[in-house]
């Protein structure tokens, strides 16, 4: 996979192998999907479109690399929403705060 951004390869951390790289992208069992496994210096994400875009009911899977995550999360790009295994690393305000620059909303803050 490539990131989105940046165009950047990200790959499977413990496979070198393209075929078993495109069984894992393709995948619709629950945990052998492109989101369960482990990526280097980035993310694969299945995502899943809602009502309202040419896409919807669509499923896709994305690349983001950790430099591009990084610099959309400063800018307000992308949304931190909270931490899968360590809840207690919260939405901090800084991140909200790049968020609404980002979607002109800071007059609500």
């Amino acid at each position: 996979m490539k990131c989105i951004c940046c165009n950047k390869k990200i790959e499977l951390v413990m496979e070198d192998d393209r075929a078993k790289q495109e069984e894992i992208v393709f995948s619709t069992e629950k945990n052998k999907k492109a989101d369960c496994q482990m990526w280097l210096d980035g993310i694969v994400a299945n995502t899943y479109c809602g009502y309202g875009s040419s896409y919807d009911g669509a499923q896709l899977v994305m690349a983001i690399c950790d430099n591009c995550i990084e610099s959309r999360l400063e800018s307000g790009h992308i949304a931190y929403i909270g931490h899968s295994f360590i809840p207690e690393f919260n939405v901090s305000i800084e991140h909200r705060r790049n968020w609404r620059r980002i979607n002109n909303l800071d007059e609500l803050i």
